[in-house]
């Protein structure tokens, strides 16, 4: 959703002196919020006492107590569990909670701590409530002991946060009315072509950037993302064209390029990579479309489609032993689940290495450097090396693990594509609750659904309606400035024209 929301927004507190952001300071949302409390010498507290102090305010900021009237409060006051912090209507404020949690409060918005536990241990949880207006959070250390134990209450929806840092606003009609006043600016991000719809056991994903994360159901998946399986563990993903795949165990696969366009079937592309390990596929729009759009590449042959359902299995001379490459120095999350995938998940057969192949539901084209042959519905194939020609098994010359696949096809596991990938409309703001992610995952849980937002995206549920993600065209919000930032000027700031309803 930061692609939707305004740059302009943040240049909104900067009128006067600029914001100076901490230098050289953690990449990970974790990091960056166990190291802000270990600098303030916060340690976790137990729920009898403060909670959180506040970090800075602007304006009048109120905090009222269980047994007390609302009182005006500055910079350093500590606050309690169920104790309401409101910033007025030219207000705003940074809030700091003892597990590391950043929060900035934009103006006219009222929050609290309900439930807080920061034990370093799985059993770590926070509830907090937004009752008006928006915010901004970078979270602490309990979404990292607990990745479940992170909620935020709204009147609307309940959002589900895992080692994240998002924005959430609570809109009327003021939010429709702010939109009409924003400039419209460039922010776009990878958009993303699929997600993980089913999974089982662990995952990793490194993206074009290098950068790593653990792989969850419901994550995003973008172009240029190599995805590994570990172990005993596999998943399912669902692209926006209704094409599936389901990575098997000890496997790495990944999205080279993937563009889908029902109104331009000519720009469709579907480039995908089987580099080591298993996987089952099917088709989608792209490939009814226009089938020559379709590539799922291997070491050893290019495979091409004619609407279709296959298993490929990568083994011996068919892994791709350079994009497989580890890094140096201290394993990575990559490295580890690789250290799973370093040899053939289908052992068994050491003199069969090579790439197995097999058709359940229309036909491939097994392409070699133009040297292209068909499988058809229901056989078996092998290729051995680049230079060797496919060729056609018969059962007994199949290993029995590839013929008794144990991972689902993807197209027997039960997933609502259009659910998944629907889109608000992009007339309006309408009333409701809405949310952008920079980094990890929110999942927004109400009565008519739950939607899980990844970092770039956004999401919106209406009042009364459905959770859907946030089109690139999707009306501009003020965005909220980042609670990390580490000296606030004396002048300038939030003023009414950026940021007052």
């Amino acid at each position: 959703m930061k692609k939707i929301l305004a740059a302009a927004g943040l240049a909104c507190l900067i009128v006067g002196s600029p914001i100076q952001a901490v230098e050289g300071g953690p990449r990970s949302v974790v990091e960056r919020a166990k190291a802000a409390a270990q600098a303030n010498r916060l340690q976790p507290r137990t729920t009898t006492g403060a909670v959180g102090v506040v970090e800075y305010s602007r304006g009048a900021t109120t905090l009222q107590g269980a047994s007390q009237g609302a009182s005006i409060v500055s910079r350093g006051a500590k606050f309690n569990r169920n104790d309401i912090i409101t910033a007025g209507k030219k207000s705003f404020a940074i809030l700091r909670l003892t597990d590391g949690t950043r929060l900035t409060l934009r103006p006219n918005s009222k929050f609290a701590v309900e439930e807080f536990n920061p034990s370093l241990t799985k059993d770590a949880s926070a509830k907090l409530s937004l009752f008006r207006g928006g915010m901004r959070a970078i979270t602490g250390f309990i979404s990292k002991y607990n990745s479940n134990g992170y909620k935020m209450r709204t009147p609307v929806a309940t959002i589900g946060i895992r080692g994240t840092e998002f924005e959430a606003r609570l809109c009327g009609t003021d939010c429709a009315e702010e939109s009409k006043s924003l400039k419209k600016v460039d922010l776009a991000k990878p958009r993303a072509v699929g997600r993980v719809a089913f999974m089982r056991g662990h995952m990793a994903a490194r993206n074009v950037d290098g950068n790593e994360r653990k792989v969850r159901r419901g994550e995003p998946i973008y172009e240029g993302d190599t995805l590994v399986s570990g172990k005993n563990s596999f998943g399912v993903i669902a692209f926006r064209d209704k094409s599936r795949v389901t990575m098997q165990p000890r496997s790495q696969f990944l999205v080279e390029k993937f563009k889908f366009n029902v109104e331009k079937p000519r720009e469709n592309v579907a480039l995908m990579s089987l580099l080591r390990g298993g996987l089952r596929a099917v088709s989608g729009r792209i490939g009814k479309l226009n089938r020559n759009a379709y590539k799922m590449r291997t070491p050893v042959a290019t495979i091409g489609i004619r609407g279709t359902g296959y298993d490929l299995q990568c083994q011996g001379s068919c892994i791709s032993l350079d994009d497989a490459a580890y890094f140096p120095g201290e394993p990575t999350l990559i490295d580890r689940v690789l250290d799973l995938v370093s040899s053939p998940a289908y052992a068994e057969v050491p003199a069969s290495d090579g790439m197995f192949a097999h058709v359940w539901d229309g036909g491939i084209d097994v392409d070699q450097g133009g040297n292209v042959q068909q499988l058809n519905n229901g056989e078996y194939g092998f290729v051995a090396n680049v230079g060797s020609p496919l060729q056609v098994l018969d059962l007994s010359q199949v290993p029995s693990s590839f013929i008794n696949n144990t991972a689902p096809k993807p197209d027997q596991v039960e997933i609502d594509e259009d659910a998944m990938f629907s889109e608000l409309d992009s007339e309006s703001v309408s009333p409701g609750l809405y949310v952008s992610v920079h980094e990890g995952i929110v999942t927004m849980e109400g009565e008519n659904g739950n939607l899980d937002i990844g970092a770039g995206e956004g999401g919106g549920y209406p009042e009364g309606g459905v959770p859907k993600l946030l089109p690139t065209d999707f009306p501009q919000l003020p965005e909220i400035p980042d609670p990390s930032i580490g000296t606030i000027p004396d002048t300038g700031g939030i003023d009414g024209t950026c940021y007052i309803s």
